[in-house]
């Protein structure tokens, strides 16, 4: 099952995503982007802006600056972020994002994992932070319900607390288990959409 969402006022919330006890996350979803821009789109965001709200991030296929997929967190000291190589447009794949509050300067954005495969980040914005993630809403394909809305469809996505996720876990997630099988006493919501 997935969600096809337009790209011009489509959206869905989920109020309420409590990540505050965690330092560490890993975000899983098979997302289908229609054709990729340079328009600031967004996949997901947690807190209303995450460049602006301490403790929220978030995934943008049509990153303006670099013409890449751009995965960012904000912490207590700034953000945090890095940009890979996205893959085909008008295509499904599943991907793996682990995010590290705790980790050196650099490489908060931990690992990313398209289709089972580690991709090679390229770091950006770095900010010393320590802190954890925030108690807000998840906000899919859009910018708070109001702006930067994502054209394609999303479905299978899940948030593990406390945990990053490993290759095995990224190639067992790729090849169609679904979230609850995949490290169950970690995955803190999911949203079969």
């Amino acid at each position: 099952m997935a969600r096809l969402f337009d790209g011009t006022n489509d959206s869905l919330q989920a109020a309420s995503v409590d990540l505050s006890a965690f330092s560490k996350i890993a975000v899983v979803c098979w997302l289908y982007w229609d054709a990729f821009a340079i328009g600031n789109d967004l996949a997901l965001e947690f807190t209303a802006q995450a460049t602006a709200n301490a403790g929220g991030f978030h995934i943008n296929p049509d990153h303006s600056i670099s013409a890449q997929f751009n995965v960012l967190l904000r912490g207590n000291s700034g953000n945090s972020e890095a940009t890979f190589t996205r893959p085909s447009g008008a295509a499904w794949h599943h991907y793996v994002f682990n995010m590290d509050m705790t980790a050196a300067s650099g490489s908060e954005i931990a690992t990313v994992y398209v289709d089972g495969s580690s991709v090679a980040l390229t770091p950006g914005t770095s900010s010393e932070n320590t802190s954890v993630f925030a108690n807000s809403t998840l906000n899919f394909m859009s910018r708070n319900n109001t702006s930067l809305f994502g054209a394609g469809r999303i479905c299978e996505v899940g948030i593990y607390g406390g945990v990053l996720l490993t290759a095995g876990e990224a190639v067992a997630l790729s090849k169609g288990f679904v979230p609850p099988l995949v490290q169950p006493t970690a995955l803190e919501y999911y949203w079969p959409i």
